[in-house]
C-alpha cells in the first residue's frame, strides 16, 4: 500500500513544521518518570505490536501491519508517535491515518486517530494526553485541518478535556469536504462508519480548511446504510441554504441530485431553479453557480 501526499495537498504542508516534528523529542518528568514523547521508529515496532493485542485484539499480520504503518510514516501521511520510558520500554502510542473520502482520495483536509494506548502502569500520570498532542502537531504539519477518532464509553471527559468536540453515543458525523485544486467540480464525501466496539466520536480542528458542510446522524449498522443517512442528511442542510449549495461544487451537486437517498426537499429545491427554462438539473445548478 502506498498514501503518497499529492503536490497539491503539499501546498498547505509545513515542510519544515513536519521536519521538525519528525526530529523532535519531548522529554518529560512525571510522578517520578521521565519519558520521550517522539515518532516512532522500527525498532518500537514489536512492542507496539504487543500492546496493541492486548488492548484491542488482532490477527497474526499485526507486527507487518505496525512495521508497514511506521515505515510509511517516515515519509508520508501516517502518524505513529510513541511514549518510552527511562528504561527504553514503550509507555503507549497513538496511531493515524488520513482519512479515505469518496473515491479512494487519501489527501484530503481529515485524518483519523485510530489507536490511542497508554500501557496499564504508566495511565493516570498525563502521558496519554502527551501522546495525542505529539500526534496533533504531526498531522497539522501534514496539512490536515480536522481529525476524528472513535473511543469506547467512558473516556468522553478525557477527550472534551482536551479540547475535542464529543457526539452522543451512537451518533456519527459526515461531512463534504472542500475541492482540492487538482479536481476543483468535485467535494468528496466522507463518513465514519458505526462501529458498536467504539460507539463514540469526536472531532478536533486543527486547521483553516474546514468542511463545506457536516453533519451528525444517529449510527446505522452497515456501510452502505450510513452512506444513505450522511447523503439525506447533507442535502436536507444544503437545501436550507442558498450559500451553502453555492459553495458546492457542480459535478458534486448534480452527483447528490441523482442520488436516490437525497432528501426530496433538496431535490425539490433544485428542479425549481429556472424550471420555467427546462433546464436539466446539471444545468439549473450550473445556474445557480454562476448567479
Amino acid at each position: 500500500m502506498n498514501f503518497t501526499i499529492s503536490p497539491q495537498q503539499l501546498e498547505n504542508v509545513d515542510v519544515m513544521g513536519r521536519a521538525k516534528a519528525l526530529a523532535q523529542t519531548l522529554a518529560i518528568a512525571t510522578n517520578g518518570w521521565s519519558y520521550a514523547i517522539r515518532p516512532a521508529t522500527p525498532h518500537d515496532a514489536t512492542a507496539i505490536a504487543k500492546l496493541s493485542f492486548r488492548e484491542f485484539g488482532g490477527g497474526p499480520n499485526i507486527l507487518k501491519n505496525v512495521e508497514e504503518a511506521i515505515r510509511i510514516g517516515e515519509i508520508e501521511a501516517y502518524t505513529v508517535v510513541v511514549a518510552s520510558d527511562q528504561n527504553q520500554t514503550l509507555a503507549g502510542f497513538a496511531f493515524g491515518i488520513p482519512k479515505v473520502a469518496s473515491f479512494g482520495r487519501f489527501d484530503g483536509q481529515v485524518a483519523e486517530i485510530q489507536q490511542v494506548v497508554v500501557a496499564k502502569r504508566h495511565r493516570g500520570i498525563g502521558v496519554g494526553p502527551l501522546i495525542l498532542a505529539k500526534a496533533i502537531d504531526e498531522n497539522r504539519a501534514l496539512g490536515f485541518s480536522r481529525l476524528v477518532l472513535q473511543f469506547r464509553p467512558g473516556l468522553a471527559n478525557w477527550y472534551a478535556g482536551m479540547g475535542w468536540t464529543v457526539l452522543p453515543i451512537n451518533q456519527v458525523s459526515a461531512w463534504l469536504e472542500p475541492p482540492l485544486p487538482s479536481r476543483e467540480t468535485v467535494a468528496p464525501l466522507a463518513w465514519m462508519d458505526y462501529s458498536p466496539n467504539y460507539p463514540q466520536m469526536a472531532y478536533l480542528d486543527i486547521g483553516c480548511h474546514r468542511p463545506i458542510v457536516h453533519v451528525h446522524i444517529d449510527a446505522v449498522m452497515g456501510h452502505k446504510q450510513t452512506i444513505a443517512s450522511a447523503v439525506f442528511a447533507l442535502t436536507d442542510v444544503l437545501a436550507d441554504s442558498v450559500d451553502l449549495l453555492k459553495s458546492v461544487p457542480l459535478d458534486t451537486l448534480v452527483n447528490l441530485y441523482h442520488d436516490a437517498h437525497a432528501s426530496p426537499r433538496f431535490k425539490q429545491w433544485l428542479e425549481s431553479l429556472n424550471a420555467e427554462d427546462n433546464l436539466s438539473p446539471r444545468e439549473a445548478a450550473a445556474s445557480l453557480l454562476n448567479a
